[in-house]
Order: structure tokens, then sequence, then C-alpha cells
């Protein structure tokens, strides 16, 4: 994992994010503040050679954050470019050569120009180059004022996300008090739903082969199906555990999930593996 892309917390390095910002406002045409689907394909065709993604990888986009238009905002790009590192860092550096990041030269000033050498930078060169680039924003004040701009954005629409899960909440709590018109005594909510009925008799085999986003309350469809296919299982409750099991891929995982439920989506795979995985016998 370069430590030139990622910074010690493993999310975006400073200088990338800049560098990010750069090239999320170049491919956004119409200068909307979100990506639509044609521009999307712009900066996927300007990476890869002309070709673009398909229908299946285009859905899988709504995993990152989107506006009301169901567009991919900046945050969500940010998170987009997140996973890729995470998982493979080498695209990463691949893009940032594409779109036209190659040396000293070029990472400290804007894409286009030619490097000393004439040759791309290595990771080493890019790390103190995107070092450099932050530096440099941070020296004028336009562009000093858009990170701060930037800082500020994320930070809303993270309250907002929160404040959209409180209700949900709220809403649910609200509707649980009351039956047969009388309040229920204070308790805690169950984390998944048990089955009904037990067709084979054994109701934790079965709860482990359930899709995993039925038994676990806050974790979506489409982030379910995502997970599946980027891990290659089977979407089960049991696969999703397993994964969450192992510290190589903890990580990855829950950056597959929105922001604001990444804490509740952990609590509850915790409490399920607890309940569910089978522990060693103590000697």
């Amino acid at each position: 994992m370069p430590a030139s892309l990622l910074g010690d917390d493993d999310w975006l390095a400073p200088g990338f994010e800049v560098v990010l910002t750069e090239i999320f406002s170049r491919f956004d045409a119409d200068g909307d503040g979100s990506l639509s689907v044609p521009e999307l394909q712009a900066f996927v065709r300007a990476c890869n050679g002309g070709e673009e993604m398909d229908e299946d990888e285009l859905s899988q986009l709504s995993a990152f954050h989107v506006d009301a238009k169901g567009q991919m905002t900046r945050r969500g790009f940010f998170e987009m470019m997140h996973l890729q590192t995470m998982a493979r860092p080498e695209d990463s550096w691949a893009d940032l050569k594409a779109l036209g990041y190659k040396g000293l030269t070029q990472m400290s000033g804007r894409p286009g120009g030619s490097t000393s050498s004439g040759e791309a930078g290595t990771p080493h060169d890019v790390q103190f180059n995107l070092d450099e680039r932050l530096a440099m924003c941070l020296q004028h004040a336009e562009d000093a004022k858009l990170a701060e701009e930037l800082a500020a954005e994320l930070a809303l629409e993270d309250e907002r996300a929160g404040s959209a899960v409180a209700a949900r909440v709220a809403a649910a709590s609200g509707k649980g008090k009351q039956k047969n018109g009388k309040k229920k005594g204070a308790g805690t909510a169950s984390i998944s739903p048990l089955p009904r009925a037990s067709s084979t008799g054994n109701v934790r085999e079965e709860r482990l082969a359930a899709a995993a986003h039925k038994m676990v309350e806050h974790l979506g469809k489409s982030t379910a199906k995502l997970m599946a296919s980027t891990f290659k299982t089977d979407g089960s409750l049991g696969a999703l555990l397993q994964l969450m099991e192992q510290t190589a891929t903890r990580v990855a995982v829950l950056e597959l999930v929105d922001a604001g439920q990444r804490d509740r989506v952990d609590a509850e795979c915790t409490a399920l593996a607890i309940d569910l995985l089978p522990r060693p016998r103590m000697e």
C-alpha cells in the first residue's frame, strides 16, 4: 500500500486529495459540483485508454455518495478512489500517470507539462510532489479557501447523513413502543431478525446462509451486492462475517458501507459473529 497516496489513518493523503479535487473539477464539465454518467465515462476513458464502464460497473457506483439527482458528488469520488487505492494501489498510480501527473514538474504544477528527465515519476517522486503541491495550495489564498470549503462541505454531508439515520432509527423505535394500544417497556432492539420458522431445525445455519442485508439491519441491499461482487462471495451473512473476522479485509469491507452506517454495521457484525460463528473451546 503506497504511503504516498494514503495517510497514517489509511484515508487519502492531503496532497492526493488536492490532486483528486483538481481531477474532479476537470471532468465536472457543467460545473454543477457532481459527476453525471457521461462525465464519469469521460474520466474512465481518460484513465483506461478509451474504454468505458459497462452497465454492471455503473450499477455498483450507487454504493458511493450521490446528490439528489443521483450523480456522484466530490465526496463519492473520493470514496471511489479511496477504495481503489486500498484494494489496488497500482491502478491509482496508473490513473495519475494517464491523467498527466508524471513527475516533479507536473505534480508540483499543473497536469500536461513535461518532467525534468522526460521519464514518469516513481511513487517516491509522486509523494514528494504531492506534498509540494499541497504546500503550494496552502500558500495561495484561493486554494486555501477551496480546501476550507471542501472540508466544510464534507462535514455538512456527514452531519446530514447522521441526522437522517437518527431520524429513521427514532421513527422505527417509536413504532415498536406501541402495540395493542399499550406501551412496551424500555429495552434494546434485536440486532437482526430471527427466522419465524426453521425448515431444517438449525436456526443458526439458516441465519448464516441468509442474505447478509436481511440479517444486518443497517446494511443496504446494493452495498451487500457490491461486497459480494468485490470479494467474490455468495452474499450470505456467513460469508460477510468471515470477511469481517479477517483483519486484512475488515477495513476494506467497511469502506464499502456508507460513512453514516459504518459503526452500526461494524457493531452488528461483531455481535452476530459472537452469536453465530464457532469459537475455539477453552481447554
